[in-house]
């Protein structure tokens, strides 16, 4: 009985904190994205203030696909916040998670990595949702936690199957993806690189949790032992 008790509490602390927000500050300009095991840049336009001193990147931080290359492969060579391996963001094709169109972009695609963090974890919206409903509250609303994220498109490494001068972008206006030249220079760069930058550290609802889960144990155990010693006749 006392494992199935352990077990009901265990199972408690979980399965709730299963629901909490998946960003994770970890501090020194890096999110972690939880439910894809991933790690974002917080500065979402890191390049408009640091180019490395790349030929190719505008003021305001716009490039072209292959600088958008070479500016991760500087983030690497100067093992940038104590990482090498930096990349630009991938693009699931194809998106089964897509419904509806807007101007040329596939709408809702939340199945690859800037379309969840729009979508899922954000709470931005598409122009039109997958039943073709006008949606007047969309757009980049959200944004925190992080830094420098515009309602601009941003660069991906997937390359377009059907003509290798072509890439995909991932738009922060409208939350639309679309196949866009390599030698267009006006979409963003963001990195990202896989995994935590740190082993976790429990959240503070997280102890809270862990509280509440063995709380229950201890009361469970005292219940049943209670019960136990009504049933013995034992004081």
């Amino acid at each position: 009985m006392r494992n199935k008790v352990f077990l009901i509490a265990f199972g408690f602390l979980f399965t709730s904190g299963a629901s909490q927000a998946a960003l994770y500050d970890r501090g020194s300009g890096l999110i972690y994205d939880a439910d894809l095991n991933i790690t974002w840049m917080q500065n979402a336009n890191l390049a408009s203030t640091n180019s490395f001193s790349l030929v190719g990147i505008n003021a305001n931080g716009s490039m072209d696909w292959n600088t958008a290359n070479n500016w991760i492969t500087a983030l690497n060579t100067s093992n940038y916040l104590g990482y090498q391996d930096w990349r630009l963001p991938t693009m699931l094709i194809p998106d089964a998670t897509c419904g509806g169109g807007y101007d040329g972009y596939s709408l809702n695609c939340s199945g690859s990595e800037l379309g969840h963090l729009f979508y899922q974890e954000l709470g931005n919206k598409a122009p039109y949702n997958t039943s073709g409903v006008f949606q007047s509250d969309y757009g980049l609303k959200h944004t925190s936690p992080f830094t420098n994220l515009e309602a601009n498109s941003y660069w991906t490494s997937t390359e377009w199957g059907q003509n290798s001068a072509v890439a995909y972008r991932f738009d922060f206006n409208y939350g639309g993806v679309d196949e866009t030249g390599k030698n267009f220079s006006f979409p963003l760069a963001w990195a990202v690189r896989d995994g935590d930058v740190t082993s976790p550290v429990p959240e503070p609802e997280t102890y809270a949790l862990m509280l509440a889960g063995l709380g229950m144990m201890g009361f469970m155990v005292r219940r049943r032992k209670g019960c136990w010693r009504v049933a013995s006749g034992i004081n």
